[in-house]
């Protein structure tokens, strides 16, 4: 233990976790390792047949990347590896056309992945680790788990010193009202964010809401009969159709969960046909599908569903003056998942805040103050590439332009190595690099790159760099 880590332990600082999804779980880790007392917060039931409450927790399949890998590591190495042991890594995107072609896409040049892991099986380890940390702490346990408490309010102290009165419903038959009492308070309660709500009441909070015009509803593709997979393992699968798409990430248990976007006039669309105009949509537009995926599935979870609501949130500061309370992940900053990037940033936040308490000393007042300054131009620039990267995965990546700039893009990568980095390399397998050097530098690339194939003319760029990226990929085997 590090002379700031005993300084904390022997003052007994508490601190109240409010929420206990991924970024929750390892705030309350990281925490309680620099030696605070920790009391985590949910309003569901944590403990239930599988252990981690998975039944209310949102499904989408994740994409662990680097940043979030990174941020875990700097946390517990342990939990890091043995979550790395239950993903499935893809080393690209497969494209599936209408006829039901395939082209695979790779992320990167060196063999890069991102790795597809179920959230209720990641919040499970987590969970797990709390428990085992609490078990091996003993009788002086750092963390307590508060399972069916629903925040109500907080009280902010109007002292430098005082405690924040934190009241909570249980959901007890009684309806009860209990209260705590802490140093300062974390929310990690997500996009809809009570404790986000009860930090603006306090202090002036600037929030934007950005509904897009996008819905999704989420289906399971079982494995073969001998428990293969239907299709390649290792790939994030796209069937790209412009106005709607539908997307398949593997599970370690021979399964894909998939994920099926679309407008909100394709839903509304969808709703309005009979059984056999949805099944003439469905076979029509994934055809490939249906001939290993039985239609009922689709029926089952696409016809007359009004679909789930995607949002982009922002809010700022993130922080009571005072080291009072912070908000991380989706209750600072939430994003559309096209990107694949909303757990991970939220995981990176957690190691952006051990840096600042780590440079300020566990000084929370200015910790807590750069983690707002320094860290909203990251979290503004990654939804922003977030929203944009839709349109790419729905429709660009069957072009001829989009194929033509990859090919460029790994081109000048090759050659220039670090002075030229893709930016979907930068955002997913360079955490040194922040989202918002990312999105400037990636703005100066598609200058330079537009600038160059105006120059050449489009027809002669698309055979020039389509040959050179050939005779690379040949040399590089």
């Amino acid at each position: 233990m590090s002379f700031t880590e005993a300084k904390v332990a022997s003052c007994r600082i508490t601190v109240g976790v409010i929420g206990a999804g991924p970024v929750g779980l390892l705030t309350a880790l990281m925490l309680s390792k620099r030696g605070y007392i920790v009391t985590i917060f949910d309003y569901r039931d944590l403990f239930d047949d599988d252990g981690c409450g998975s039944s209310s927790l949102r499904s989408i399949n994740l994409a662990l990347s680097n940043r979030g890998i990174s941020s875990i590591r700097s946390v517990d190495a342990k939990l890091c590896d043995k979550i790395l042991q239950e993903v499935v890594p893809m080393k690209g995107r497969m494209i599936h056309d209408v006829s039901g072609s395939e082209d695979a896409q790779l992320y990167g040049i060196h063999g890069e992945c991102i790795n597809s892991i179920g959230r209720a099986l990641l919040n499970h380890i987590l969970m797990e680790n709390v428990k085992k940390d609490n078990q091996i702490m003993g009788t002086f346990s750092n963390i307590t788990i508060k399972e069916k408490h629903k925040l109500l309010s907080i009280k902010f102290s109007d002292h430098e010193y005082g405690k924040q009165l934190c009241s909570f419903q249980t959901s007890s038959p009684s309806k009860s009202i209990e209260n705590f009492e802490f140093d300062f308070v974390m929310g990690c309660d997500g996009s809809y964010s009570q404790t986000r709500s009860q930090i603006a009441e306090t202090i002036a909070v600037k929030q934007t809401v950005q509904d897009v015009d996008r819905k999704y509803v989420e289906l399971r593709f079982e494995p073969n009969k001998d428990g293969s997979y239907i299709f390649s393992e290792n790939y994030l699968h796209i069937w790209p159709r412009d106005n709607f798409m539908l997307i398949a990430l593997p599970n370690n248990d021979g399964s894909f969960t998939a994920t099926f976007f679309a407008s909100v006039e394709i839903f509304h669309k969808l709703m309005a046909m009979d059984k056999d105009e949805f099944q003439n949509f469905i076979t029509s537009n994934f055809e490939d599908v249906t001939n290993i995926v039985h239609i009922d599935v689709f029926m089952e979870c696409l016809y007359q569903n009004s679909g789930n609501d995607l949002n982009c949130r922002t809010c700022y500061p993130y922080h009571v003056d005072g080291g009072k309370a912070l908000l991380l992940g989706d209750a600072a900053h939430s994003m559309v998942p096209f990107y694949g990037q909303g757990l991970n940033c939220g995981f990176e936040d957690v190691k952006f805040l051990q840096s600042m308490l780590d440079q300020h000393n566990d000084d929370r007042n200015l910790a807590f103050r750069d983690f707002s300054r320094l860290r909203v131009q990251d979290h503004l620039a990654i939804i922003d590439m977030s929203k944009r990267n839709y349109f790419e995965m729905s429709h660009d990546v069957v072009s001829n332009m989009f194929i033509v700039k990859k090919c460029l893009d790994n081109f000048l990568h090759r050659i220039l190595k670090d002075y030229w980095i893709p930016q979907y390399t930068m955002v997913t397998f360079r955490d040194d690099i922040s989202y918002s050097k990312v999105e400037q530098l990636s703005n100066f690339h598609k200058k330079i790159t537009n600038i160059m194939l105006f120059a050449t003319g489009f027809g002669s760029s698309v055979a020039i760099i389509r040959l050179v990226h050939r005779l690379f990929e040949k040399s590089s085997k």
